[in-house]
C-alpha cells in the first residue's frame, strides 16, 4: 500500500510513512476490536496492514505505541499532528465569554469524542487489567481527565457562573462531561448504557452511532485545554 506512492522526494516519504501509520492503526483497531489487545501481536498488525514489521516497531515501538496512537487518532478524529487543546472547536470553548455556551460546545466536543472512542476506550480498559502498560496509559488519560475537568471549573469559577455555594473544588468532581468515563472507572456501564460484548467477552463494535444517544446518558470526554494533549499523530 505505502509502494503506491510516489518515491524520490520528501513529501513522498512523509506520504508513505503517513499512509503506513494510517495502515496500522486501522489493522490494530480491527484486530482490538475483534480478537482483544492481549492476543493480538504486532506480527498479526503487520500483515493485517501489510506493512513491514520493521516499520511497526519504528513508527510506534510497541504495541502499546499503536494502542496509543489509535486513541490519539480516535479522539482527535485525524491524524494532523495538532493536539486537540489547540484546535478551533476546543480553544473556542475557552475562550468563550458566555458560561452557558461554553458549556454547550464543552458538551457537543464531549459527545463527539465519545462516539470516536467508546470501542477504542472498552479495549483499553481491557487491556489494563493484564498489561501494565497498558495500565499506564489508562492512568494517565484519567489524570488528564481530572486536569482538564479542573480547567473547565477553574474558567466556570472566574465567571462566577457557579451555583452559590458550589466550591470549586466539589464541581470539579462532580458529574460533568468527561472522557475517560467517571462511570466507566469501576463498572460496567459506558455512556450508552453497558458495553455490548461478543461470546468471548470481548467489547462488540458500538452499533449506535446517535449523538443522541450518547447525550442522553452521560457523554464524556474531557480533557482541558492546558492538559488535553492528545493529537492525531
Amino acid at each position: 500500500m505505502v509502494e503506491h506512492v510516489k518515491r524520490g522526494s520528501p513529501s513522498g516519504g512523509q506520504a508513505r510513512t503517513r499512509l503506513a501509520r494510517r495502515a496500522v492503526i486501522d489493522a490494530a483497531r480491527s484486530l482490538f476490536l475483534d480478537h482483544g489487545y492481549a492476543t493480538t501481536t504486532i506480527a498479526a498488525i503487520s500483515r493485517a496492514a501489510d506493512v513491514p514489521e520493521p516499520t511497526v516497531y519504528r513508527l510506534f515501538a510497541s504495541k502499546r505505541g499503536a494502542l496509543k496512537a489509535l486513541l490519539d487518532v480516535s479522539i482527535a478524529g485525524d491524524d494532523q499532528p495538532v493536539a486537540v487543546g489547540d484546535r478551533p472547536d476546543v480553544a473556542a470553548v475557552f475562550d468563550e465569554p458566555d458560561p452557558h455556551q461554553a458549556l454547550a460546545r464543552f458538551a457537543a466536543i464531549t459527545a463527539a469524542i465519545n462516539l470516536r472512542t467508546n470501542d477504542v476506550y472498552s479495549v483499553l480498559r481491557g487491556a489494563a487489567d493484564a498489561d501494565h502498560e497498558a495500565a499506564e496509559l489508562l492512568g494517565t488519560l484519567r489524570q488528564q481527565r481530572d486536569h482538564g475537568q479542573s480547567h473547565v471549573v477553574r474558567v466556570l469559577h472566574r465567571a462566577h457562573a457557579l451555583r452559590a455555594g458550589l466550591r470549586e473544588q466539589d464541581a470539579a468532581t462532580s458529574s460533568m462531561p468527561s472522557w475517560p468515563p467517571r462511570s466507566t472507572d469501576s463498572s460496567s456501564t459506558t455512556a450508552a448504557g453497558p458495553p455490548t460484548t461478543t461470546s468471548s467477552g470481548r467489547p462488540a463494535r458500538s452499533s449506535n452511532n446517535s449523538p443522541d444517544a450518547h447525550r442522553a446518558g452521560s457523554p464524556h470526554a474531557n480533557e482541558g485545554r492546558a492538559t488535553w494533549q492528545s493529537t492525531g499523530s
